[in-house]
């Protein structure tokens, strides 16, 4: 017996989904206080990879622990809806009495539709209460206007070098060299835009020297992941920890030695 198939179009049916999600409201307090909000798929994707399998929870509470009650520098490199920046405020809480408490969050992101989606949230109260430094802009060349992919359905895919995801808008790329130039050092950078990496890399290394330890997500459909990991081990960083990796991407933990 042949399956009828749907009479609806494809469109149509991401927006009715998008919609029951919407209409659900899914919002939970975790007992730290970090205000949770999941409103897309994306979101309960996203949501997922930090909080519940806790992908990042050893690079971060390797950092915090570093860091002991001295000042602990975290740069969130395409930060989305600040999944990550939470989860970091949420570890931080849990372990106040033996991990950093000077915290200082910068949250980069590069779509406008995202920040407008974290503005109307409790989140975005949350990390300017921690705060937090948000900035508006591309992670890539150091100057001019890049084109930025929009999916408004898949918020976490909006790319750079994608252009199947959505719809074009240009951005303003950031001087993250001249941003961070007072910092002698960074705790942490964690990277995920999306196949940008690449270009992030090959202009604004100088940033990445300053880290202590760096997660990137490298795509490798998006761009070159065997050139990003030569630029990164040129940086005298130990062997990756590999925390995820499949056809499509790989997510690495790097530590320079002695961290």
């Amino acid at each position: 017996m042949r399956v009828a198939k749907s009479l609806l179009p494809s469109g149509v049916k991401s927006h009715i989904r998008q919609l029951a999600w919407q209409q659900l409201g899914l919002k939970w307090t975790t007992t730290t206080g970090i205000p949770l909000e999941i409103t897309s798929p994306a979101d309960w994707e996203i949501y997922n990879e930090i909080f519940v399998d806790g992908e990042y929870d050893d690079a971060i509470s390797d950092t915090l622990h570093a860091a002991g009650d001295g000042p602990c520098q975290i740069v969130d490199i395409g930060s989305n809806l600040g999944f990550f920046s939470l989860r970091v405020l949420d570890r931080a809480r849990r372990h106040q009495a033996e991990q950093a408490r000077d915290i200082r969050l910068s949250l980069i992101e590069g779509s406008p539709s995202v920040w407008n989606k974290l503005r109307g949230r409790e989140a975005f109260t949350a990390l300017k209460g921690a705060r937090a430094t948000f900035m508006e802009g591309l992670a890539g060349n150091r100057t001019g206007h890049g084109t930025l992919y929009e999916s408004t359905v898949q918020h976490h895919f909006s790319s750079t070098t994608d252009t199947k995801v959505g719809m074009p808008t240009e951005v303003p790329y950031l001087d993250l060299v001249t941003e961070f130039e007072s910092l002698e050092r960074i705790s942490l950078i964690k990277c995920d835009i999306q196949g940008g990496e690449e270009q992030l890399l090959l202009h604004q290394l100088p940033v990445f020297k300053k880290a202590d330890a760096i997660v990137i997500e490298l795509h490798h459909f998006l761009c070159n992941t065997g050139k990003c990991m030569s630029m990164l081990a040129s940086l005298g960083l130990g062997e990756p920890a590999i925390l995820r990796t499949n056809s499509a991407i790989t997510v690495a933990y790097y530590k320079k030695n002695g961290n």
